[in-house]
């Protein structure tokens, strides 16, 4: 896997103060989308971040230029699956193939701890969410296949205001 510019690494303690900036700079995306206003300025809560990245759940990628992260991944563990909190690029780093080496980096790094699947939760319509996520075999999930974790996030979703119409929730088989 050759990372070009940008080097990929599970996260450290000093990347964690710099991933809210990151986070809101890759907000700007949805900016005069239809999610603009669901997308908000909330950011990650530090103790979600740490616990992730004890965890060994939490990789960022680094520009070779900057010391600070770029871009972010962060998973939770549902057992034999890891569930794809949020993925965010820097808008200064986008279309750079930043966010598709990082998804490849991740999902390797998975399938070689084990995990047998990874899922998420995204826009349908959006083509940076699930067309993006398609490329690397995700599938859209039918409400009968979703686990009591699933259902969990989704309910979460619902109550944070997020457009459940327009979300799917999406898995991907490693192994």
């Amino acid at each position: 896997m050759n990372p070009g510019p940008f080097s990929i690494a599970l996260a450290v303690r000093d990347d964690i103060g710099h991933l809210a900036h990151v986070e809101a700079a890759a907000a700007g995306v949805f900016k005069d989308t239809a999610f603009e206003a669901e997308i908000g300025s909330d950011t990650l809560a530090e103790s979600i971040l740490v616990g992730c990245m004890n965890a060994n759940l939490l990789w960022v990628v680094r520009c070779l230029e900057r010391k600070a992260p770029v871009a972010f991944a962060v998973l939770l563990d549902h057992g034999s699956a890891a569930h794809l909190q949020e993925i965010s690029v820097d808008a200064a780093f986008a279309r750079q193939g930043v966010g598709t080496q990082l998804m490849n980096h991740v999902l390797f790094s998975l399938r070689e701890r084990g995990y047998q699947a990874v899922t998420l939760s995204t826009y349908k319509e959006l083509p940076w969410n699930a067309p993006f996520y398609k490329r690397f075999g995700f599938e859209s999930l039918r409400p009968d296949e979703l686990s009591p974790a699933l259902r969990m996030i989704r309910e979460k979703e619902q109550k944070e205001g997020l457009s459940i119409s327009h979300r799917v929730l999406m898995r991907v088989i490693l192994g």
